[in-house]
């Protein structure tokens, strides 16, 4: 084969491999600094709840992942940060304005209490926070 097929033949093999990465950098979970004060979210809805959060500086892009209830009455809240390039001279910075994390999600049309579970990193206790699902409750807090 010639260098030029070598070549055609190695670049639409990397094209394939990469095709589905989304190129996004490794994760950590995101400390909570100010849990979202939410007390009632409306039943039945798509629902959005931001919650602030402390980073470093080399994190980056707060986002967040939500897990329904598996047979309980918990919404699992996973805020997570992009670390692009790990550094250990980072100390966490909770500045006035923070970045925030924004869950969405839709909520059960059956009213009721449930927990909105906010995993924290290692060493930093889970925030849980307690809201009813009613039909007249909001579609957003935090």
């Amino acid at each position: 084969m010639s260098t030029n097929r070598n070549l055609a033949v190695l670049a639409a093999a990397l094209a394939t491999a990469l095709g589905g990465c989304d190129n996004k950098c490794p994760t950590d979970l995101a400390k909570v600094t100010t849990p979202p004060a939410c007390a009632t979210l409306k039943a039945d809805a798509d629902v959005t709840v931001v919650i602030p959060v402390c980073t470093r500086c080399d994190q980056a892009t707060p986002e967040c992942a939500v897990v329904p209830p598996q047979g309980d009455a918990v919404f699992q809240l996973d805020t997570t940060v992009q670390v692009c390039t790990a550094r250990t001279d980072c100390p966490l910075d909770c500045p006035l304005v923070q970045p925030t994390a924004t869950c969405r999600f839709r909520t059960p049309a059956a009213s009721g209490p449930y927990t909105l579970r906010i995993f924290q990193p290692t060493g930093v206790p889970t925030v849980d926070i307690d809201v009813t699902v009613d039909p007249a409750g909001p579609t957003s807090c935090g």
